[in-house]
């Protein structure tokens, strides 16, 4: 699909910021091989990966299996937070009763 320079940058478009983004990404890519070895914009390249995101949308079944990832990253915080909670506590209850 022609899609031409005026309607990728369309602000209009719903697609807008995922083109702007692809934009900067693009450029820092060509800057960073024009300029040698510019540490940052190889970092800032990885942010490629990001563009996956995009196709998120379109697939309602890979949506939901990256917001179950998404939820089960959140509980695995909070599990471990208090599974350190209940160690820190037996911990002082152990050092208390076997320290005296």
């Amino acid at each position: 699909a022609h899609v031409g320079i005026v309607n990728y940058f369309d602000y209009q478009s719903h697609d807008f910021w995922w083109n702007v983004f692809d934009f900067i990404i693009v450029s820092m890519g060509v800057i960073d091989h024009i300029g040698g070895t510019a540490t940052l914009f190889r970092v800032i390249r990885l942010l490629r990966i990001l563009r996956i995101f995009r196709i998120v949308r379109y697939f309602k079944q890979l949506y939901m299996l990256a917001y179950g990832f998404g939820e089960a990253a959140q509980a695995i915080v909070w599990i471990t937070t208090f599974a350190v909670f209940i160690l820190y506590i037996s911990a002082v209850v152990i050092a208390r009763t076997i320290g005296e």
